[in-house]
């Protein structure tokens, strides 16, 4: 019955806000401070054609509202609670609404498996980023495993297929022969000989350089 907005400042891809709420029957399963995403205002043709490709071509939102509408309640890492999210055919306008989490202010303290500050984007060398990676792969490891070995529901990759790399776009597949040469001749130390195969020469029949491709 009642509502107020708090902007809030971060990340790049899109606006944001704090979003307090007030029902008509009290429910202390409905969170009553919410976060909220939505585009940035588009002004020209060429921008409304940016977001639209940005949407529909590239993608950018509709894996995060998925996983929040689908997986996110089950997922084996907290994540907030969903409450609405949808994309405009006709506009691209993407909508996003969960809960806010409680997250503490810069200068407050935190404690084991409690929430921390946001830390600022492209200043990793203010943190100490390797514990930040680790936390963030071991999570991602463990998401990846429940959707292998079937704790996400046994049609998970039928509701959510591998990405496909669109060959010409934004010249994605010269990007990935970069990388994979990069990575086999000089970062073949960071990655398990397991799963990329010796270092050296591109190998074409490993996994890894096939799913990239």
């Amino acid at each position: 019955t009642k509502m107020s907005v708090l902007p809030f400042v971060g990340g790049s891809m899109s606006l944001k806000c704090f979003l307090t709420v007030e029902y008509a029957q009290a429910d202390d399963s409905l969170h009553t401070e919410l976060f909220v995403k939505y585009p940035f205002p588009v002004g020209t043709p060429h921008e409304q054609k940016e977001r639209w490709v940005s949407r529909f071509v590239m993608n950018n939102d509709g894996p995060e509202i998925d996983f929040a509408r689908i997986l996110s309640s089950g997922a084996p890492m907290k994540c907030p609670n969903y409450y609405f999210g949808d994309i405009c055919l006709k506009t691209g306008t993407a909508l996003l609404i969960t809960e806010k989490l409680p997250l503490p202010g810069g200068s407050d303290d935190f404690g084991p498996y409690e929430l921390e500050a946001i830390p600022y984007k492209s200043v990793d060398y203010l943190l100490v980023p390797d514990r930040y990676y680790e936390a963030m792969t071991r999570s991602i490891a463990r998401l990846a495993a429940w959707g292998k070995c079937g704790r996400l529901g046994r049609d998970i990759e039928d509701v959510f297929p591998p990405p496909t790399t669109p060959p010409l776009f934004m010249g994605t597949a010269k990007r990935v022969e970069n990388f994979l040469e990069f990575l086999y001749k000089c970062g073949s130390c960071c990655v398990p000989e397991e799963i990329i195969g010796k270092h050296g020469q591109v190998n074409e029949s490993e996994w890894f350089v096939q799913t990239l491709r």
